[in-house]
């Protein structure tokens, strides 16, 4: 079943490589399609990267980059050095009950991924908005943003002032959304006809991720917690 379908996927790639100056927005949508099938498939990462490789020297790489199920690492520059190492994940598990001394160190990661993604902003925005998103905690579960809203829960019980820690971690969920929205906006103008440059949504989601950081402060400070 899969060499019929890679088979039929290498019959499709001469109409998907004709020149991107001359594709019309109904020929991205099918390009998107076709990376969608391809991305489901069960070929080893290696195969798919093949396969990508040779499409995305003729399509729009930003698109391609965007619909990557997997670190696309042989596809772009040195800047996919900063996209996350999925292992550094070590303390939520998603599912399991936290208990006290877990969430604090959740937040804890939390703060420290946030501020790395501050810190190598514009290296990370090279990957794309997924990878901004990463770091977010909003596509895949490997940043220590990830379940940050469960983690806030569980040590609310060590609130003095319920309603201002309330109202705080609210801001860092809202600021996370806000950045994530942008960050994907940054994603969908490199495939429409939008005159908005993806600079001005990274530019916006890094207002946001500095709220986040300052919500996230005044919150571990609130309940006595030392990131």
């Amino acid at each position: 079943m899969h060499l019929l379908f890679f088979a039929a996927t290498c019959c499709l790639l001469p109409q998907l490589i004709a020149s991107f100056s001359d594709l019309t927005r109904a020929k991205q949508r099918t390009a998107t399609r076709y990376y969608s099938l391809v991305k489901d498939c069960e070929f080893d990462d290696d195969g798919r990267r093949q396969i990508f490789r040779q499409v995305a020297t003729h399509l729009s790489l930003p698109l391609v980059i965007s619909l990557l199920p997997f670190t696309p690492t042989t596809l772009t520059t040195a800047a996919h050095a900063a996209v996350m190492d999925p292992k550094q994940n070590f303390v939520f598990k998603e599912g399991k009950q936290l208990s006290m001394s877990e969430a604090e160190s959740r937040l804890k990661e939390g703060r420290k991924s946030i501020q790395y993604l501050l810190d190598h902003y514009d290296e990370i925005c090279q990957g794309g908005g997924d990878n901004v998103r990463r770091y977010l905690g909003t596509v895949g579960t490997s940043s220590g943003m990830f379940g940050i809203q469960k983690v806030m829960n569980v040590l609310s019980d060590k609130a003095d002032d319920f309603v201002e820690y309330t109202e705080l971690s609210n801001e860092v969920i809202k600021s996370i959304n806000q950045a994530d929205g942008s960050a994907y906006m940054a994603i969908f103008v490199t495939t429409s006809t939008s005159q908005t440059p993806p600079s001005k949504y990274f530019g916006d989601a890094k207002i946001e991720i500095k709220r986040c950081i300052k919500a996230l402060d005044e919150l571990a400070a609130l309940i006595d917690v030392k990131l």
